[in-house]
């Protein structure tokens, strides 16, 4: 599992619950600093949160996910390869999707009945 939460051309934001820790933040940017294309950082402890501006024409944006996953790999370690299908997170969104299903459900049982009415 990645965990670089959203990729553009330019830059790239990294999530991580173990960049919460400000010696970790600071030697993950330490680390990153060393890529000639690393123009700048924001970083968020609070959030475990680091967003990472790089020059989009020195380095393809695929090849600074590459560099960036290594950096974390060293610092944080391996992320956990797949997250467990029953976790509180995972139950919330099942949940919500079923009120949304029940709901579209109800609406569209209600359109059929009124049209019976009508007619």
């Amino acid at each position: 599992m990645s965990r670089i939460v959203s990729s553009l051309a330019g830059r790239i934001r990294v999530r991580d619950k173990g960049l919460r820790d400000r010696e970790r933040m600071d030697r993950l940017k330490s680390e990153l600093s060393q890529i000639t294309a690393v123009a700048n950082f924001q970083d968020n402890v609070r959030t475990g949160s680091l967003l990472v501006y790089f020059d989009r024409n020195a380095v393809k944006l695929q090849a600074m996910e590459a560099k960036i996953e290594s950096a974390l790999d060293k610092i944080i370690g391996e992320a956990p390869k797949s997250e467990a299908l029953l976790t509180k997170k995972n139950i919330n969104r099942y949940n919500k999707i079923l009120m949304l299903a029940s709901l579209a459900a109800s609406l569209l049982a209600l359109t059929q009945a009124r049209r019976r009415v009508s007619d």
